[in-house]
């Protein structure tokens, strides 16, 4: 997705609904990320490094865009501190998507 003139971050009117756009219109992004949704896994999220790249690419023109390797999933669950179901999360995630490398982390248990 390319910048079109007077957008991008900081500019009117949404920097917000312009990165959603940008994310969205990433076929292999939102596949990423419906696949974590269907873990529930609790208070999950992908950390930021997910979109900073791709706005990053679209700011300076890079089309197309680098392909992001790894992928950081973080969720909280204080009542499953052990390390067995981040090991498990990222077995399924990497079934997904074996071209990524995923690390999946409790923040209970950091």
């Amino acid at each position: 997705m390319s910048i079109p003139p007077g957008a991008g971050p900081g500019a009117a009117p949404d920097p917000m609904s312009w990165i959603a756009a940008l994310g969205a219109a990433d076929a292999r992004a939102v596949a990423q990320l419906r696949v974590v949704r269907a873990m529930s896994l609790p208070d999950w999220c992908i950390a930021a490094g997910f979109l900073r790249d791709r706005v990053w690419d679209a700011l300076h023109g890079l089309a197309p865009r680098r392909e992001r390797n790894d992928v950081d999933v973080l969720f909280f669950d204080p009542a499953d501190a052990g390390c067995d179901r981040e090991a498990d999360a990222e077995a399924r995630l990497a079934r997904a998507f074996p071209d990524a490398a995923w690390e999946v982390r409790n923040q209970a248990r950091m």
